[in-house]
């Protein structure tokens, strides 16, 4: 099916031409967003695993967990890769700025979700800390772009393009999908470096983001696309 224009706007695509071919990215205006792979939410021992494992709940929770720890290896996969690149690697945690979170966000009060500044739940795992001066973004709320600067920040950088990883799916990582989206930003959200606590609200996050708010991609996919780039540099200075 081919894309039409009624002649009085912009030339609009057809809907599946989004995914049609391999993706591909400017390296000098792609980051790599990982959101909340912090031990506050993405560690058994630290923040939610006590709360859960008290209330009787470790047991539901575990495909999480499980989730986590498959997608921990694929995201530091992705790291060294920006990094060998001289990408940016961009990462997002939830700290509260006080110690008592009173700055969070109603629905994180609820839900009693905040880590305290200084805290191991505000770190990031240690299999995936930021490196060198990478950047790190700290926000008090689901969505990074409604509760941080970061929006300008990227446009600092000169940012068009966002791979996004993380947790949860369809929490924080779809939030910040869409509020990407909506800003201009070109997302390729990697559904095989994302984990949420049930499996089939993890699928349905994909299938509704893919498409329209993002092009969803796999591990291997980025991973393809940044060797092309490579390869395409040593090409053109061999030139």
């Amino acid at each position: 099916m081919e894309h039409q224009s009624n002649g009085t706007g912009p030339d609009v695509h057809n809907f599946w031409e989004v995914n049609a071919g391999p993706p591909e990215a400017d390296p000098a205006k792609t980051a790599l967003l990982i959101i909340d792979m912090q031990y506050m939410d993405a560690h058994r021992d630290w923040g939610m695993g006590p709360v859960i494992k008290a209330a009787g709940k470790a047991e539901e929770w575990e495909p999480y967990f499980a989730a986590v720890d498959e997608i921990v290896p694929r995201i530091r996969s992705l790291q060294d890769a920006f990094r060998a690149s001289g990408m940016e690697v961009i990462h997002v945690v939830t700290v509260a700025l006080t110690q008592n979170g009173r700055d969070i966000s109603r629905a994180h009060k609820r839900l009693g979700l905040f880590a305290k500044p200084g805290s191991r739940e505000a770190e990031v795992l240690d299999e995936l800390k930021p490196v060198g001066d990478e950047i790190v973004i700290t926000k008090t709320a689901n969505g990074v772009f409604n509760a941080t600067a970061i929006d300008q920040i990227l446009k600092n950088l000169g940012i068009e393009t966002l791979v996004v990883v993380g947790v949860g799916t369809n929490d924080c990582v779809e939030t910040a999908v869409r509020d990407a989206s909506d800003r201009g930003y070109d997302v390729l959200l990697v559904g095989d470096a994302c984990a949420t606590r049930v499996r089939a609200q993890h699928e349905f996050a994909l299938t509704v983001l893919d498409g329209i708010y993002s092009r969803v991609v796999n591990t291997a996919d980025i991973l393809a696309m940044l060797e092309r780039t490579a390869s395409g540099a040593v090409g053109a200075a061999a030139s």
